[in-house]
């Protein structure tokens, strides 16, 4: 399994964890506020199946950078923004690949 400072990958992570409310690689606000208020582990996403907006590699300062994204500007659909809010992203290349960290978001607020 792949780990980096974004944590375990997605495929690796879910194998038999179908249980979750991450296992289908997206989460919703209910599932976010649901699994909060019952657990402290951390979900796993997959950014492949979300609508991040008009995120592009100019919201980074190079290849290998960080940068805390909030989708709320990104022109992301309303159930992404308000779900996901202010999330960590990692620039991969020029070609605007990215990985996911974590959310800034504090469910258990909620």
């Amino acid at each position: 399994m792949e780990e980096d400072w974004f944590g375990p990958s997605l495929e690796g992570f879910l194998g038999n964890n179908s249980d979750r409310p991450d296992a289908d690689g997206i989460l919703t606000k209910e599932e976010g506020i649901g699994w909060a208020k019952e657990s402290s582990a951390p979900l796993f996403l997959s950014g492949e199946l979300l609508d991040l907006g008009n995120t592009s590699t100019d919201d980074f300062s190079g290849v290998g950078s960080t940068s805390d994204i909030n989708l709320l500007y990104k022109g992301a659909p309303k159930d992404v923004r308000y779900t996901y809010g202010t999330v960590e992203m990692q620039l991969m290349d020029q070609t605007g690949h990215f990985k996911i960290g974590r959310d800034k978001f504090d469910w258990s607020s909620r």
